[in-house]
Formats: C-alpha cells, sequence, structure tokens
C-alpha cells in the first residue's frame, strides 16, 4: 500500500513507514488534512518501504525522502534500519522511530537501533496533524 498525499516540488518529500494499516491509514488522512505543498508518502511494511525506496533512487516520478519517520514494532525497525543502512544511495536519510513513550528504555532502544531522533506516537488524528506539520517545520525545514 502506498499512499502518496502531496506532490509539490517545493516541499522536502517525507516518507512514513508503518505496520498497522489503520494507523496507516491514519496518517493518510492526517497528511491529506495538513495544509501544505510538501510531499508525504505512506507505505505499509518493511518490504513495501524498501521497494518504494529503490524506485525512489530511479524513477523520474518519485523522489527520495528527506526524512523516514518509523511507526513499525521495535524488531521490524531494527530490521528495517539494518537493511536500509546497508545501501549506500539511502543510508544518509536521517530515520527518526516512533515511540510509545517517552520512557528512557524505549528512548534508549530507538538509538540503539540505529534511529537519528524519535518522537512519541500520538493517539488522534489531530495529534498526527500536529506531528507531520511539526515534522516539516523542525525536521524537514520550511518549503521555500
Amino acid at each position: 500500500m502506498h499512499h502518496p498525499t502531496r506532490a509539490g516540488v517545493a516541499g522536502k518529500p517525507l516518507l512514513i513507514i508503518g505496520d498497522d494499516p489503520d494507523y496507516c491509514e491514519l496518517f493518510h488522512e492526517a497528511a491529506r488534512r495538513h495544509d501544505d505543498a510538501n510531499e508525504t508518502n505512506i507505505v505499509h511494511g518493511i518490504e513495501s518501504a524498501l521497494t518504494f525506496l529503490k524506485a525512489a533512487q530511479t524513477s523520474p516520478h518519485l523522489r527520495l525522502p528527506h526524512l523516514i519517520l518509523l511507526n513499525l514494532k521495535q524488531e521490524n525497525s531494527r530490521k528495517f534500519i539494518r537493511r536500509f543502512r546497508a545501501d549506500p544511495g539511502l543510508a544518509s536519510i536521517p530515520v527518526v522511530m516512533m515511540v510509545s513513550s517517552d520512557d528512557p528504555k524505549d528512548i534508549n532502544t530507538c538509538y540503539a537501533s540505529g534511529a537519528n531522533g524519535y518522537v512519541v506516537a500520538p493517539d488522534t488524528l489531530e495529534g498526527l496533524v500536529v506531528l507531520i506539520a511539526n515534522l516539516y517545520r523542525h525536521g524537514l525545514g520550511q518549503k521555500q
């Protein structure tokens, strides 16, 4: 499942990877509600994410993300990051993991997995809209 939401050339692409189809649909709706010309792509699962990233490396219709947001179980996050970092064409893209709490144990696991940062997962659609807006504002930079 791949949901492109914005195709703004001026914006910086965000890739959201999830393993819960329902939460991916919430992300899709939150990205749609986010009023910006940035491009947000949402994929379900590790294999779909890696396929999307490989295609973005060569396709004139897709762009590599400037940031990847992982909403995967910890084991899947570690597996994705390991495979992702093995590709020199992708390894420099920052990866932010979603965690269920701001417990230091969760945060340490996040960094030990190879992520560049973390965010606490919101539990409402409005929270996801705010998260996406903040990622664009702080993590991806303002659009020009």
